[in-house]
């Protein structure tokens, strides 16, 4: 069975509003800068596919009245990076569909600035532009640690959820 994350953004909602939501889905929770990140893994055999998660927690947001975006994938970097865009784009939820992912800008990338210039001067302006670039050129030129950004791209992000909310009790029921 594979993981699956979800992530909630929101910058206007409080923090206790993403958490009580969060808290409907799962009890790991962590807190980001505007969001909150949680491992939805196993979920898929009582609801369903990805996309039926994800609109399950789109309706517990519009119960609890918090307005936001979401977005559930296999990997924390990809469950992020999707709700950030689509958090701009005024959307209600989204899933980690390659077409999707692939069109988000480089600049959501943690690349450094100089290099999102070279890359823009290229013509590379989104992941699939990214992509289509051999990997190890990539590494041999920005060095070793461009490998991160490469598993980004590829869904392969390595991060981690690192629950930070201090809870007294679990349970959980559907």
């Amino acid at each position: 069975m594979a993981k699956l994350y979800a992530c909630i953004i929101s910058p206007d909602a409080a923090k206790n509003a993403l958490v009580a939501v969060a808290q409907e889905f799962a009890h790991a929770i962590e807190v980001t800068d505007g969001g909150v990140l949680f491992d939805v893994s196993g979920l898929e055999r009582l609801m369903g596919k990805p996309d039926r998660v994800a609109q399950k927690i789109l309706d517990e947001m519009q119960k609890q009245r918090v307005a936001g975006s979401v977005a559930v994938a296999e990997t924390v970097d990809t469950a992020m990076l999707l709700a950030r865009q689509q958090n701009v784009q005024s959307a209600s939820f989204s899933l980690s569909t390659p077409d999707l992912f692939e069109q988000l800008p480089l600049t959501d990338l943690n690349i450094e600035r100089d290099t999102l210039n070279v890359f823009s001067e290229l013509g590379l302006r989104n992941i699939s532009d990214l992509l289509a670039v051999p990997h190890d050129e990539l590494v041999s030129r920005y060095g070793r640690e461009f490998t991160d950004v490469i598993d980004v791209l590829e869904q392969r992000g390595k991060s981690l959820i690192t629950p930070n909310i201090k809870e007294n009790r679990v349970a959980w029921s559907f």
